[in-house]
């Protein structure tokens, strides 16, 4: 299979609400790439203290400190990051050629499709651009276990006598 071959087919999406799915993966890296510059540079700002918040975040009377809450906060963040980063490494060799593009540009650079179809480089359609990006939001919403099935599998899934004893 060549790295230009579909991943799913039809039958295999529609398990999945991809509206649904689609707002959760837009959410999630709408947050990962807000926090991502920010963190970084308040951080870096921070400097060598942030090693001392790290320590003493879990003691309550520190908290009260405004400066303490606020690096106990970015340490959260960088830890959001650091997870998101640490799934993308690991199932990012999963996606095909097409899909890694359209995480790249669409996902982490937040471009749109349209423009992406455009591009001098890209030698597919849009229709084809689209189906690609809908197997690389089915896809990155199953590594962050963050796809919402379709209402018509939970209710089948109901119905068979056995569903209530898993």
């Amino acid at each position: 299979m060549s790295c230009y071959d579909d991943s799913f087919d039809e039958d295999q999406f529609k398990l999945y609400n991809y509206d649904a799915t689609y707002r959760n993966v837009k959410s999630l890296f709408n947050k990962y790439r807000m926090f991502k510059n920010k963190v970084f540079e308040e951080i870096e700002k921070i400097g060598a203290t942030s090693r001392q918040f790290e320590e003493k975040v879990d003691n309550p009377s520190y908290k009260k400190n405004s400066t303490a809450r606020h690096a106990e906060q970015l340490i959260n963040l960088k830890d959001f990051i650091e997870y998101c980063d640490e799934v993308i490494g690991k199932n990012i060799k999963d996606l095909n050629y097409y899909e890694k593009w359209i995480f790249d540009e669409v996902l982490i650079r937040s471009k749109r499709l349209s423009s992406i179809a455009n591009d001098k480089k890209c030698d597919r359609s849009y229709v084809y651009l689209s189906k690609k990006k809908k197997s690389c939001v089915l896809k990155i919403s199953m590594w962050f276990d963050i796809y919402v099935l379709n209402d018509n599998v939970m209710n089948e899934l109901k119905s068979y006598k056995d569903y209530n004893d898993l």
